[in-house]
């Protein structure tokens, strides 16, 4: 069985480069959509997944697609991260990944938005939600990440029934059920860290 693992923030870069290796240069749709997955993945080549394997990639698809990395990733971003119309449930969904940690069974949605402005009429519901499926799922604690990607920080929206948890691991002011963390983009490298640390603590 063939396995391949490389320290990438896409797995479209590893692809990319397997293409390049044998000698082949992909057709430009084919480029294109190769760029907009490592574009996707790392946020515009900003989350600290990114490294400079995927930017040279993106780059060389980029040259081949004939497109302008800044410009695609603008519209791309901007067409595929409207909350407007979905229901909590598609929200919370959108990208959702289960986790064990310590004796907390944790789940942590992400969602990427170009109008973080949209959060406040949403969150009544959003948060409503979480806490019925939290139940229902047997979780610990359930997060869900609204990702600005403009500011470049996360919202982090959470319930759970571990209070001393959320307080050690996002300091939120008393009564709040979301805090906004500047410069938090990655679910797996800044976020779940800051859950570990905090259970470790308690």
């Amino acid at each position: 069985m063939f396995f391949r693992n490389e320290i990438v923030g896409s797995t479209s870069t590893m692809i990319g480069s397997m293409f390049f290796e044998n000698g082949i240069i992909p057709p430009r749709k084919t480029a294109g959509i190769l760029c907009a997955a490592i574009l996707s993945d790392t946020i515009r080549l900003r989350s600290p997944t990114s490294t400079y394997t995927d930017a040279a990639m993106a780059a060389k698809l980029a040259n081949i697609a004939e497109i302008d990395i800044d410009g695609f990733a603008d519209r791309m971003f901007r067409a595929g991260s409207s909350l407007e119309g979905m229901s909590p449930a598609e929200i919370l969904s959108s990208d959702f990944k289960d986790y064990m940690i310590g004796k907390y069974k944790v789940g942590i949605g992400q969602i990427n938005s170009y109008d973080p402005r949209s959060l406040d009429s949403l969150k009544p519901g959003l948060l409503e939600y979480m806490r019925s499926f939290r139940k229902a799922n047997g979780y610990g604690l359930l997060l869900l990440m609204i990702t600005d990607i403009v500011n470049e920080g996360s919202a982090i929206l959470f319930d759970g029934d571990g209070d001393k948890l959320i307080q050690s691991a996002f300091h939120p002011a008393a009564g709040e059920d979301s805090v906004f963390l500047k410069g938090v983009v990655s679910r797996k490298k800044q976020v779940v860290p800051l859950i570990t640390c905090a259970v470790e603590a308690l």
